[in-house]
């Protein structure tokens, strides 16, 4: 009873109206490409960035990743949208929100062994997403990344790991965060090893979280079967890495950004 009251508690947290400033954004880019069944490039909502020189060497990848990586999170909230109107977005936040709350309460209830430690820790992660509850495609990252740990947790349907990273991929650039839980999941069973204790299915572990990593580099080699999935022109990881190395190129797009609206006034 009390996690069927935890449940309910959460959608109700994560239900409040639509207030994020790129939630319309998100929304028309989404109806553009179901309705089109093609990715916004060049921006058919910016004329003046269409056509403009480039700001800096490069910014044109950096403006196709923008708005190209996210495709698929904007088309389910087109979806959404198409079927129950703005509150069929609230819906959606709300469960995939509680999904992830309630992952997070059923790796730490496996951890322990303690239910209401589990559902305990349900209602914590909950009270820290709170403030994250925006109609922005990242819902998907914290989704997929809790989905992820209790793959991982289980030992079970490790095979789903690479398509969930592809579908993860399409959603939102978070993606990268999966790496590092099969990063720390690895190393625990490294270290198991070096103590010479055996961890259940370690070597289905060791080769679905390698698959996982291989299918999203194939996608990065570019212009192969993969990168036909994600339909982001160019290297996803390339970029992300450029950005982490150089706060420049967001700077120099934002200024651009900025430039060419007042430029109009």
């Amino acid at each position: 009873m009390l996690v069927v009251l935890a449940g309910v508690l959460c959608l109700g947290m994560f239900s409040p109206e639509i207030r994020d400033s790129d939630f319309w954004w998100h929304l028309r880019t989404g109806q553009y490409i179901v309705e089109t069944r093609w990715l916004p490039v060049p921006d058919p909502f910016a004329y003046t960035t269409a056509a403009a020189p480039l700001a800096y060497p490069g910014e044109d990848a950096v403006r196709h990743f923008n708005l190209t990586h996210e495709w698929l999170a904007q088309a389910l909230f087109y979806a959404a949208y198409r079927a129950a109107g703005f509150s069929g977005v609230v819906v959606l936040r709300a469960l995939l929100l509680a999904a992830f709350c309630g992952l997070a309460g059923l790796v730490a209830w496996r951890r322990s062994g303690v239910l209401d430690r589990g559902w305990m820790a349900g209602l914590i992660a909950a009270a820290i997403a709170v403030p994250f509850a925006l109609d922005r495609p990242q819902l998907f990252t914290y989704l997929f990344l809790a989905l992820t740990a209790v793959i991982l947790e289980s030992r079970r349907r490790l095979w789903l790991l690479p398509p969930l990273f592809l579908i993860w991929a399409n959603c939102h650039g978070g993606f990268f965060l999966g790496w590092v839980v099969l990063a720390a999941y690895c190393a625990e069973a490294l270290v198991a090893r070096l103590r010479d204790e055996s961890l259940a299915e370690e070597r289905a572990l060791w080769l679905w979280s390698a698959a996982a990593v291989l299918a999203l580099e194939v996608q990065l080699s570019a212009r192969v079967a993969v990168s036909r999935i994600n339909m982001a022109k160019g290297t996803t990881l390339y970029f992300l890495m450029k950005v982490s190395l150089s706060a420049e190129y967001i700077k120099l797009n934002q200024v651009y950004h900025c430039n060419s609206l007042c430029e109009n006034y």
